[in-house]
This record gives structure tokens, C-alpha cells and sequence, in this order.
């Protein structure tokens, strides 16, 4: 393969690249790989795309908030109170996201190969546990807000206990 178009660098612990081994399954592997990155193309476009995330961030969800916070300065107190809330909701948001795309290509960098991999393989195993706990975390949360919403307080303590 044309090491300058591969998306990927694997190298050794002296930083000589790895070559591929082609198995008979069809799988290559990297003997002797101790880390794995991305090449400078891919590493460029990374940036690139890391850059119109944070950009599109500001434009469409960041500056909106704080458009509508300077708004609501100049109305009631109460609405001073939500427009803070929702410009610091944003700032939160904002930053978890970013902080997000940035931890991937943290780990990318730092973590040798075979750390990458079981990384990759407890998300593979936590993310359908996540789920299914979200699910019943919407399902009790619905059944609360129904019990309130008709004034059934015991029915509340019913699910809540």
C-alpha cells in the first residue's frame, strides 16, 4: 500500500514506522506496533474538521444564547435570571464538546495501540448498558412527570419509592 495516502502511522518504540502484515483472513496487522497515529493528511483534515465544529458551535448554538441573553438584559429580572442560564447552559455545552473532540486526539497521541483498542472495546460494551439505563431513566422520568402534571402526588411516591 501507498504509505503517504494511509490514514493511519503505526510505529515502534524507536518511531521507525511498523509495515503491514497481511494475514489469510484478510486482516493486516502491525508487529511491533507500540503506537498508533494519524498520518499528516489525515492529522490536516482532523484540524481542519476540529475547527468547523468549534466554528459552526459559535455560530449556531453559542452566539444565538448570548444575542437573545443581551436581549433579555433589558426586560424583567426574570428574564435577566433565564438568559444567564441559558448563556451558561451554552458555555457548558460549548466546552464539553470541545473538550470531547479534543480528549479523542489526546488519546489518539498518547495511548500505545493495544490501550486504543480496549478502549475501543469497553465503549463497544458500555454504550448499549448506557442505553438501556437511559431508557429507564425516560420511562420513570415520563411517569413522574404525568403523575404531577394530573396532581397524583402518592402515584409520584409510588415510582419515586
Amino acid at each position: 500500500s501507498d504509505q503517504n495516502s494511509a490514514p493511519f502511522r503505526f510505529v515502534n518504540s524507536v518511531g521507525a514506522e511498523v509495515e503491514a502484515v497481511a494475514a489469510a483472513n484478510g486482516l493486516c496487522y502491525f508487529p511491533g506496533a507500540d503506537k498508533c497515529g494519524m498520518s499528516p493528511q489525515t492529522d490536516s483534515a482532523y484540524d481542519f474538521a476540529t475547527n468547523l465544529n468549534v466554528g459552526v458551535l459559535w455560530a449556531f448554538l453559542i452566539l444565538p444564547m448570548a444575542i437573545w441573553r443581551c436581549r433579555a438584559a433589558r426586560e424583567t429580572p426574570l428574564a435577566r435570571g433565564a438568559g444567564r442560564r441559558i448563556a451558561i447552559f451554552s458555555i457548558v455545552l460549548g466546552g464539553e464538546l470541545f473538550v470531547s473532540v479534543a480528549l479523542s486526539k489526546a488519546k489518539q497521541h498518547a495511548l500505545p495501540v493495544a490501550y486504543c483498542n480496549a478502549v475501543v472495546a469497553v465503549a463497544a460494551f458500555l454504550t448499549p448498558v448506557e442505553e438501556i439505563f437511559q431508557f429507564l431513566e425516560d420511562a420513570i422520568t415520563v411517569k413522574i412527570n404525568r403523575a404531577l402534571a394530573v396532581g397524583d402526588v402518592r402515584s409520584t411516591r409510588v415510582v419515586l419509592i
